[in-house]
């Protein structure tokens, strides 16, 4: 990703997955549950200040999809740590009570449990 920070590109990450190592993730509240979350796309984001934009994906009608492009950093260079991870949570969050049904809740979100030796990788309020 740095390798193109000066290039026009785009780069799409999924980043809603479980993280492999949950005492390398930032952990936080999601659905009112303590959660894992990478590090790298924030860390990327911020280090080579690339704006992130939040790609939600609406079913209209069977068959139709509605993508909204929500722009929740335009600067993250100068973002606290923990800072864009929080934003993306709460627009993922949104959009999952609103849109419940387009959610895959089969996925295994929560594999990692939370562990008190994780206490310096919260970020949540």
């Amino acid at each position: 990703m740095m390798h193109y920070r000066h290039s026009r590109y785009l780069l799409a990450l999924v980043a809603d997955q479980n993280p492999p190592s949950p005492e390398k993730s930032y952990w936080l509240n999601f659905m009112g549950v303590p959660t894992s979350f990478l590090q790298g796309p924030e860390k990327g984001a911020r280090m080579g200040n690339i704006p992130v934009v939040f790609l939600p994906v609406i079913k209209v009608r069977r068959g139709y999809y509605e993508i909204k492009g929500i722009l929740l950093d335009n600067n993250p260079g100068s973002s606290k740590e923990g800072e864009l991870t929080r934003k993306y949570v709460a627009a993922l969050e949104e959009i999952i009570r609103k849109f419940p049904e387009l959610y895959l809740w089969s996925h295994r979100r929560w594999k990692n449990s939370w562990k008190e030796e994780y206490r310096k990788l919260w970020i949540g309020n």
